[in-house]
């Protein structure tokens, strides 16, 4: 924009024009503007519509990839520590009657 004294010196014509050229430029700003957040809106929505099937998808992936990890620890959940620490021992015992590991 021009100076105080600048504008002073202009004509009625000359300011009138620098007015509708400033008025247009900033309803050119505004619709770019408002364009730009609409484009953008637009992105994210598409995003999120093509991302969340794609989310579904890996849940059902990981559920069925930790379903069968529930069976192996309810399984293990089922061992007897006592049977296992018997064994254990016994195995330690033979081991150790085996002349090339200390016997």
């Amino acid at each position: 924009m021009a100076k105080k004294e600048e504008l002073m010196q202009l004509s009625d014509h000359e300011l009138l024009c620098n007015l509708v050229y400033a008025q247009r430029q900033t309803r050119t700003l505004t619709l770019m503007t408002c364009g730009a957040i609409w484009a953008l809106t637009l992105a994210v929505v598409i995003g999120i519509v093509v991302i969340v099937p794609k989310l579904n998808g890996m849940v059902q992936s990981i559920d069925l990839m930790i379903k069968p990890l529930g069976d192996t620890v309810q399984k293990l959940s089922e061992i007897d520590v006592e049977q296992f620490n018997e064994a254990v021992r016994s195995f330690s015992n033979f081991i150790k009657n085996i002349p090339f590991f200390g016997g």
